[in-house]
């Protein structure tokens, strides 16, 4: 059935927004029926946002707990909460916290979606399904309120890409602001996609110089005086640490990517999910946007070459204070090198004929015109 250019469009659309929501609902809900939901760092949360909420009030005890005259990641919560407690019981605005999060996430989902297809069909619902994979099962709060921020300033950076210079820069200094607060893996997560997705515009035959030129100075420019005023004074909080290449601990997270809290069921998830997406590949079904492969593959490299602990913790603390073993870096510079020459020679540093002509091939073929309304891989949209 050909739906293109029927009334049958809106309504799907808004059957598929029904269903998000209501899945999110469901998702949501078993947090009303506990005191305490059943995540590792909850508790530890709770109990500091009633410290935070207790300073300078009568209950406050100003000998070992007061505010530090620093801004520095994972302070999500710690902003909002308070506020919250202004206006609700602080173990309530907590929840409020962490529904305000999931949303954050499923509805980010979805704006990416819209904004990449002009249509919803699948975003919201990986969302969803996410909700409460190892690190948000974990109670990882600052981390998944900042995940679905990241999400929604993706959606805004490609919403915006050919609005002027202001308000682009505005914009994106505006989300680096609040991600590097809010958690400083959502940070890094939200900057290596818009470095890969601008790196793979640059070398497109068609890239304007130009353009190119001023997207980097919009998207370097913010980012750099974020990490210029962590170095400079705020970097003492980071802690100490060292580099752990735990490769069985990536696996594992792998293994609970779906559920936190059963591996048996995640790794069930895991393989329907697999199932289902070769089903709709064969059928035509779905299909993966050039730009999606190479973000796909950069991510999927930089999972691979960062140590495990240094992708949360060490990495992101070299020059402020952190002594790490130069050794430790050699995977992640070689990584960074073949994402690069990935990117922008990927024919070879000194290519053949032959090697030549098949990408150009190639190129010719990524520039055919969509398919005509009428087939499967149009009317179904691709992801």
């Amino acid at each position: 059935m050909e739906l293109q250019g029927t009334n049958l469009i809106p309504f799907r659309q808004a059957t598929s927004l029904w269903l998000v929501a209501s899945v999110t609902t469901l998702a949501i809900l078993p947090i009303f029926f506990v005191e305490i939901p059943a995540m590792n760092d909850y508790p530890g949360h709770l109990a500091r946002m009633y410290l935070l909420a207790s300073i300078g009030t009568p209950d406050q005890n100003p000998y070992y707990y007061f505010y530090l005259p620093y801004i520095y990641p994972n302070l999500a919560m710690d902003i909002a909460i308070p506020v919250f407690a202004r206006f609700m019981d602080i173990g309530f605005a907590t929840k409020a916290f962490l529904i305000l999060s999931q949303i954050l996430v499923v509805s980010g989902a979805v704006a990416l979606e819209m904004v990449v297809k002009r249509r919803h069909e699948i975003g919201g619902f990986a969302g969803a399904a996410v909700l409460y994979s190892l690190p948000f099962a974990w109670g990882f709060l600052n981390l998944e309120f900042g995940v679905g921020l990241a999400l929604w300033g993706l959606a805004a950076w490609l919403a915006l890409e050919n609005g002027e210079f202001v308000t682009r820069l505005v914009t994106h200094a505006l989300f680096c602001v609040c991600l590097f607060i809010s958690h400083l893996v959502a940070f890094g997560l939200y900057g290596v996609t818009l470095v890969f997705y601008e790196l793979w515009r640059a070398v497109q035959p068609t890239s304007a110089w130009k353009r190119t030129g001023k997207t980097i100075a919009i998207l370097a420019g913010p980012a750099a005086l974020v990490l210029g005023y962590f170095i400079a004074f705020a970097g003492h909080s980071a802690g100490e640490g060292a580099s752990d290449w735990y490769t069985f601990g990536k696996f594992l997270s792998i293994l609970h990517g779906m559920n936190g809290y059963s591996a048996d069921l995640s790794l069930a998830n895991i393989l329907a999910i697999i199932a289902m997406t070769f089903y709709m590949f064969k059928k035509r079904y779905l299909a993966i946007n050039p730009v999606g492969k190479w973000i796909a593959v950069g991510l999927l490299i930089l999972i691979v070459v960062l140590p495990f602990r240094a992708l949360f913790v060490s990495l992101f603390f070299v020059g402020v204070g952190m002594l790490i073993d130069p050794a430790d870096l050699r995977m992640l510079l070689f990584g960074l090198a073949l994402v690069i020459m990935m990117l922008l020679r990927p024919a070879g540093i000194l290519p053949s004929k032959t090697r030549r002509r098949e990408l150009s091939s190639g190129r010719e073929r990524l520039s055919v015109p969509e398919p005509i309304a009428g087939q499967k891989a149009s009317d179904h949209g691709a992801a």
